[in-house]
């Protein structure tokens, strides 16, 4: 009888949550998002000599990066281009841009997304342009450059707030079975904190040695403890990876 209260509670914790996580969902807004991955593919060493050169198309350079960066509507509103009041611009501070940008991936054809090289606000940069932008809407875009002092964006939509960066995203996709690992794992430690209490707590209370309590209190925090340190560092891995539209092939490209 015991066992189904904890699982009727735990599915009605689930209910709740996915209930706010669609609510969420459905609410209409404008959310533009951008994400990168840099990584250099040709440098000079500190130890190399000095007689050494490196060029690139005849520009003499120590160092080449390859940066990949993603611009997209995480939201549910459509994005139009009359909505824009700055043109969407990725910044390459300190930075030279050593190619024209190539767009890897866009989401539909008839977004009619753009991308050309700019000058803005003193940097190197790459500004992307489209007709509108629906749910998950947007372009990947590839960038060779010198090393950057930093990379960010900027840009003005009307209804949309910042453009936020949603972090660096991953090189290969995790693995497929975290998910069940989480769920095992969600449903052994619920079922080893009931054990605790139910068997260990009540036979201490039954012996009235209070003092030992102590005993399964503590097993208790270090089950929640470790739980909530898998939680922050396993899942939101595979919920990063999620974030991303199909269409950008991401893990296939890098």
């Amino acid at each position: 009888m015991d066992l189904c209260i904890i699982l009727a509670v735990i599915f009605f914790v689930a209910t709740v949550v996915l209930s706010v996580v669609l609510a969420f969902k459905l609410a209409k807004k404008k959310k533009p998002v951008w994400a990168l991955n840099t990584r250099i593919i040709i440098g000079i060493g500190t130890g190399s000599p000095s007689e050494l050169k490196m060029t690139f198309r005849g520009l003499p350079v120590d160092d080449v990066y390859r940066t990949v960066f993603v611009f997209f509507n995480i939201g549910t509103e459509t994005i139009r281009k009359a909505d824009v009041a700055e043109a969407v611009t990725i910044h390459f501070e300190g930075a030279k841009i050593l190619d024209q940008p190539t767009a890897l991936a866009t989401s539909k054809q008839v977004n009619k997304l753009s991308v050309r090289y700019v000058i803005k606000d003193g940097d190197e940069a790459i500004e992307v342009d489209f007709l509108y932008l629906d749910h998950d809407d947007g372009v990947m875009v590839e960038v060779l450059h010198t090393k950057s002092e930093r990379i960010r964006c900027s840009g003005i939509i009307m209804g949309a707030g910042e453009i936020d960066y949603i972090g660096e995203f991953l090189t290969r996709p995790p693995p497929y079975w975290l998910p069940i690992i989480f769920i095992v794992f969600s449903a052994l430690v619920g079922y080893t904190i009931y054990y605790i209490w139910h068997e260990v707590a009540s036979t201490i209370l039954a012996a009235q040695i209070n003092y030992l309590l102590i005993l399964p209190i503590i097993a208790t925090l270090f089950m929640i403890v470790y739980f909530i340190r898998f939680m922050f560092t396993g899942f939101p891995v595979f919920y990063r990876y999620l974030r991303f539209p199909k269409w950008t092939g991401l893990h296939s490209r890098l």
